[in-house]
């Protein structure tokens, strides 16, 4: 099987090390030992040292931030941040305050419903969008902004390059209401996705199967270490 990067690889699934790169520096090689890392090496990419979650709920995909997935209980005695990929749990309860509860309600997530892990994905990207035709801004796709389109109601997030629609619902933490007031985020604020920008590189913390230990690996070094499915 042809290695790749450990940057590209996918998470929670055992990656034997088949190689390092030969130009590493004197820092990078220190790392690796205090890591243990080396040829023959046993890692697996955590799936939850991610910034951004999908999720479905009541039929419908929904994105989170880690830490709004983390204010999430289910009744598996787990954060909905702790769920693995296609898992699902039923939410029991939220942590938080008023502003926090009124943002997943925004979203249509609410105490008893059944909540599905989707996927683990970085939050790198951001949608740049045009306003009325005039103001043009940049939004994480992670907020909690429902838009009605061509193809039904999605969250921002998950509006195409390209794709317009209309602002229908969005719920303002406790000092957003200025931040979006200078964005012209608003309920019937027209918008067109102009283009998303590409995914940033994030830190990926890993396990080393041989120790049991997790450490983090820069993007950097990420880049620099080969690995193949076991």
């Amino acid at each position: 099987m042809k290695s790749l990067k450990l940057s590209e690889a996918s998470r929670g699934v055992e990656l034997e090390v088949t190689g390092l790169d030969e130009y590493l520096c004197e820092y990078a090689n220190t790392k690796l030992a205090e890591f243990g890392i080396d040829e023959g090496s046993v890692l697996i990419i955590d799936t939850h040292f991610q910034s951004k979650i999908v999720v479905k709920v009541d039929g419908k995909k929904r994105i989170l931030g880690f830490e709004e997935a983390r204010a999430v209980m289910t009744d598996k005695a787990k954060r909905v941040a702790e769920l693995s990929p296609n898992e699902s749990a039923k939410i029991v309860a939220f942590e938080g305050g008023k502003e926090e509860y009124k943002r997943f309600k925004a979203l249509g997530i609410d105490v008893g419903q059944e909540i599905t892990i989707k996927a683990f994905e970085p939050e790198g990207e951001e949608h740049m969008i045009r306003i009325e035709d005039e103001k043009v801004v940049g939004v994480s796709p992670t907020k909690p902004i429902l838009v009605k389109t061509d193809e039904g109601e999605k969250q921002l997030g998950f509006m195409k390059k390209k794709e317009k629609g209309e602002i229908t619902l969005m719920a303002a933490s406790h000092g957003q209401e200025e931040e979006y007031d200078e964005k012209w985020l608003k309920p019937g604020s027209a918008v067109e996705v102009l283009y998303i920008k590409d995914i940033e590189k994030i830190p990926l913390m890993v396990t080393v199967k041989e120790t049991g230990k997790k450490h983090i690996v820069g993007e950097g070094l990420a880049d620099k270490i080969f690995v193949k499915y076991c």
